[in-house]
């Protein structure tokens, strides 16, 4: 054993021959790896980053197509979001706004009355007044408007009754003012409101009483009322279908005549029985005077104001009778542009259309040849002028 241990080398030498590592031997040794993980800690943060920034775009990039759909959606259908949220009550609490402004004094300017349907009033709205169940029917005139009108209420065809435009209305106000039309009241039932699909909506009063007021005389106009709005609030149309009219005069007025009369006929019976012929005579004579003085200002109490049958002054209707009447030369006019006719056989092609809406008449043998005449004109190239 002790050959074995002299020949092999002691502890110590084995000691003494093992490498001595300084710490800046074990650095060197170990720098190459402490380097790559170095490297690996900035390269495993930079794709942590780019790993985020890629989630984030992902991200920008998943929402921006919601977003990019909207408009569109919108652009396909406008209209849709851009239509105001329909709340019910809304529309009948508006036309009650506008009645308000009725109430105005007569001194309100043309322009007061302008503002006034500008806010309330669509562009294209019209304001229609039918009589067609009255029992007192107005007398139509001679335009096509007036034969072709019917009410959206009682569908009574031929109609009978007026129609204005939005254009007409300011003038209309304040011609009703100047007539002697005080105030214009509006009585009604619970409205009750149907939306439409195109987004208007109509508000229906089955009972509804509008009542002018005029110094001493009530006019009172029972029918059943629908007003039309559009999706901003404003009246489209307007249909009254008026079923009955009344008149009512202020006793105020008619009393002091009456007592006037009444105490002249008195005296005028106490002349009568006087015994004396010559005073007698005289006595007559004053009193009768008296008594057609008394009965003439009886008379003028009753009569005033002149109004119509409808509850209308004659200059009141004499208004919409030439607003139609302007509307009518309008489809004239755009006739005739459309397809190069004189207006006065434009004239004459509307009233074969109109005829033919309505029952065929003796006459409808003679409208043919120009309803040709339009259909060639329309189909004619150069300026609506056919070769037939």
């Amino acid at each position: 054993m002790a050959e074995l241990l002299g020949h092999g080398p002691s502890n110590s030498e084995r000691v003494s021959s093992l490498p001595v590592l300084s710490s800046n031997s074990v650095v060197a040794s170990h720098g190459p790896l402490l380097a790559q993980q170095e490297s690996d800690k900035e390269i495993y943060g930079q794709q942590q980053m780019w790993h985020n920034q890629q989630n984030g775009q992902i991200s920008m990039t998943v929402s921006e197509p919601a977003t990019m759909q909207l408009p569109k959606k919108s652009a396909m259908q406008p209209s849709l979001p851009n239509r105001p949220l329909y709340v019910p009550g809304n529309c009948a609490r508006r036309f009650i706004q506008y009645m308000h402004q009725l109430h105005r004094n007569a001194n309100a300017s043309i322009e007061f009355w302008r503002k006034v349907v500008a806010e309330f009033f669509a562009p294209t709205a019209k304001k229609r007044w039918c009589f067609s169940l009255c029992k007192n029917r107005p007398k139509q005139g001679a335009t096509f408007a007036q034969r072709e009108w019917h009410c959206q209420v009682c569908e009574q065809k031929p109609g009978c009754g007026y129609e204005v435009t939005a254009e007409m209305l300011p003038t209309l106000a304040r011609v009703g003012h100047e007539t002697g039309i005080l105030q214009e009241l509006l009585y009604v039932d619970m409205p009750s409101e149907h939306p439409r699909l195109s987004g208007e909506i109509a508000v229906h009063y089955n009972k509804a009483t509008v009542e002018l007021v005029y110094e001493n005389l009530r006019i009172a106009h029972d029918g059943h009322l629908c007003v039309v709005f559009t999706p901003d609030q404003k009246i489209t149309s307007w249909d009254f279908c008026i079923r009955n009219v009344e008149q009512y005069i202020s006793g105020r007025s008619l009393l002091p005549q009456l007592h006037k009369l009444e105490f002249l006929s008195w005296n005028y019976n106490r002349a009568v029985r006087s015994t004396s012929s010559i005073l007698q005579s005289s006595e007559l004579k004053r009193h009768s005077e008296k008594l057609v003085e008394a009965a003439s200002g009886l008379q003028k109490a009753l009569n005033m104001p002149q109004v119509t049958d409808v509850g209308y002054t004659r200059r009141y209707l004499r208004c919409i009778e030439i607003s139609e009447v302007v509307n009518c030369m309008g489809d004239v006019l755009d006739l005739s542009v459309a397809t190069g006719l004189s207006p006065r056989m434009s004239l004459a092609v509307l009233g074969g259309l109109s005829s033919e809406d309505r029952a065929v008449d003796s006459n409808s043998s003679r409208k043919r040849p120009l309803l040709q005449i339009t259909d060639r004109n329309k189909k004619a190239p150069n300026g609506g002028q056919s070769n037939a």
